[in-house]
């Protein structure tokens, strides 16, 4: 049974493009504020937060990403710190973010970890602090990754788990493994070959373009795009 179709861009498109994008796509991602996500030369992006409420009223489910520390040369991000410790102060981070935005404690957080394999101590330290600082809160803990790290990443969880007293949960996955001919609607996230995954990110950097309902106006941007198990992967809802 195929899944449910999403996207996701690094600057908030706008209004209109959103509501354009709707005709095709379940849910998008969702950038909190973050340290590879908020030193970018001012006016050349634009943030996702305070957002969430328009994109959910207009059906969206939402997919809520932290860009936190990376490894030194697999991103143009300055912020290369991985530790235990910057796992959990990037945790605690993550959290004042969505608190901020008024993110209610259910949602499920993916951190992005680029690079790899392998993971290297430094990283796996980072994502253990991480995961398991996120684990003392309401809010529920993912990982974003390449799908060679799914395995790595979640054999290590399930020990993290098991040391916080959680033993039989596991992190949401989201995994990228690029394929050309990826169609989101006729594929699943099972397809990466890991039966774990709830969200599989098949193609990046795609030109796609679709008309706004009502004015007719044509609106191109450049996506990943997705197929996920729940058109709503980190359980963002509208409050009534």
């Amino acid at each position: 049974m195929p899944g449910h179709a999403g996207f996701d861009t690094a600057s908030y498109p706008g209004d209109l493009a959103m509501e354009a994008f709707r005709e095709r796509y379940a849910f998008s991602g969702y950038y909190l504020n973050s340290p590879c996500h908020r030193d970018e030369p001012a006016g050349e992006w634009t943030p996702w937060m305070g957002r969430w409420r328009f994109l959910t009223s207009l059906g969206y489910g939402l997919a809520v990403i932290y860009v936190g520390h990376q490894r030194n040369g697999v991103s143009p991000c300055t912020a290369t710190t991985q530790s235990w410790q910057q796992g959990q102060a990037d945790a605690e981070d993550a959290i004042t973010q969505a608190e901020k935005d008024q993110l209610r404690g259910d949602v499920t957080i993916f951190l992005d970890i680029e690079g790899g394999p392998p993971l290297s101590s430094d990283c796996m330290d980072y994502c253990g602090g991480w995961l398991t600082t996120m684990l003392s809160t309401q809010y529920h803990p993912g990982f974003y990754s390449s799908w060679r790290n799914g395995d790595t990443l979640i054999t290590k969880a399930s020990e993290w788990y098991q040391e916080t007293g959680h033993d039989g949960r596991r992190p949401a996955c989201w995994l990228y493994k690029i394929d050309d001919s990826f169609v989101p609607e006729s594929r699943q996230p099972g397809d990466t070959g890991k039966a774990y995954a709830d969200i599989w990110q098949g193609r990046m950097n795609i030109e796609e373009t679709h008309r706004h309902p009502i004015t007719g106006i044509a609106y191109t941007l450049r996506v990943d795009q997705n197929v996920a198990t729940s058109a709503n992967p980190s359980g963002v809802w509208c409050p009534e």
